[in-house]
């Protein structure tokens, strides 16, 4: 059976660095990247650290892309700050680089 492609898009928040590290275990899935939407995170942080998760899990081969597009209702900071802790745990920063790439074109324009 071939595997179903998946362009991953999430918003930074706790959830979605779960879906992405079970997204990475699904055999069936062939990931595509993923896009990074400032909408519950604040954006740096949550492309820092998803980009550290997928060299945790041994995927830095997923490209990572960080959209120009803003929710149209930005949760609030206490929700945001989440992005910076996650970046912050210690099992992601075991590595001084982080592998995985960063797209330089925006996450709206790599979806294309």
């Amino acid at each position: 059976m071939p595997k179903q492609l998946v362009l991953m898009d999430h918003d930074g928040g706790v959830d979605d660095y779960l879906a992405t590290l079970l997204l990475m275990t699904m055999d069936n899935i062939e990931p595509l990247g993923i896009v990074v939407t400032p909408a519950d995170c604040y954006i740096q942080p949550a492309v820092n650290a998803t980009r550290k998760i997928l060299d945790l899990m041994g995927r830095s081969d997923i490209p990572v892309a960080e959209s120009t597009v803003r929710g149209i209702n930005h949760f609030p900071k206490i929700y945001r700050r989440d992005s910076v802790i996650v970046d912050h745990l210690p099992i992601i920063n075991e590595s001084e680089q982080i592998q995985t790439p960063f797209v330089k074109a925006t996450g709206q324009e790599f979806m294309v």
